[in-house]
């Protein structure tokens, strides 16, 4: 199937009297070329939600053909998967640069509620992906999948700076259900302001965790 594209691709680059002319789509290499997609179905999703996750709009987005989507993902959930994957990678990444860079507990979990209302992070189009991506998560098996094992590492991460913080101030918490409720508020936060921008500025919402943390740790 590749070698009769890229036939019938030479032959229409070669074009009317066998003059050559400007492909209509330019070769990349495979990895380039199926990150262009994943990048082009956040774009649409971000556009339009679910609803504009086709593979019309998709191709369209990225300037390809309906054949060279297919030749990178054989389904459109496949698809789906690689852009939450590609998503919870960046944010993951993101959030480790900032705590990499704090040395104290304290500062590092700071620095987890500092990152998620970031002007990097927290911006309409990014908030409009997840809202769409958290909506396919119930009905698509392999979402979920990748869904919980980012959600149970992050509630991890962020429970072991809890105990940290906690064990330097001889305080009982259980960090389990303290790591739940921070990333509970933080999901109903970015819910809420995807909503409806204008309820509250982002130094409102970091104020909304902090005071939930500080009124089991003391003063962070």
């Amino acid at each position: 199937m590749v070698e009769r594209l890229a036939a019938r691709r030479s032959d229409e680059e070669r074009g009317a009297g066998g003059k050559a002319r400007e492909p209509r789509f330019s070769r990349q290499a495979p990895d380039v070329r199926r990150q262009q997609i994943v990048e082009a179905a956040l774009r649409c999703l971000a556009k339009g939600g679910v609803g504009a996750f086709t593979v019309s709009a998709i191709c369209a987005e990225a300037g390809i053909s309906h054949g060279l989507i297919n030749h990178y993902f054989a389904a459109k959930e496949d698809l789906l998967v690689a852009a939450y994957e590609r998503v919870t990678d960046g944010l993951a990444q993101f959030t480790r640069s900032i705590v990499a860079g704090r040395h104290e507990p304290e500062d590092k979990l700071r620095a987890i509620v500092d990152a998620s209302f970031s002007a990097e992070i927290f911006h309409e189009s990014n908030l409009a992906v997840w809202l769409a991506l958290w909506g396919q998560v119930r009905n698509n098996p392999a979402l979920r999948l990748q869904h919980k094992q980012l959600y149970d590492g992050y509630r991890q991460a962020i429970a072991h700076q809890l105990r940290a913080v906690a064990a330097r101030r001889g305080v009982a918490v259980d960090v389990t259900r303290l790591a739940l409720s921070l990333t509970a508020l933080i999901d109903g936060l970015w819910l809420e302001w995807c909503l409806d921008p204008t309820v509250f500025q982002p130094e409102e919402a970091k104020a909304a965790c902090y005071e939930l943390l500080q009124a089991r740790l003391g003063a962070l």
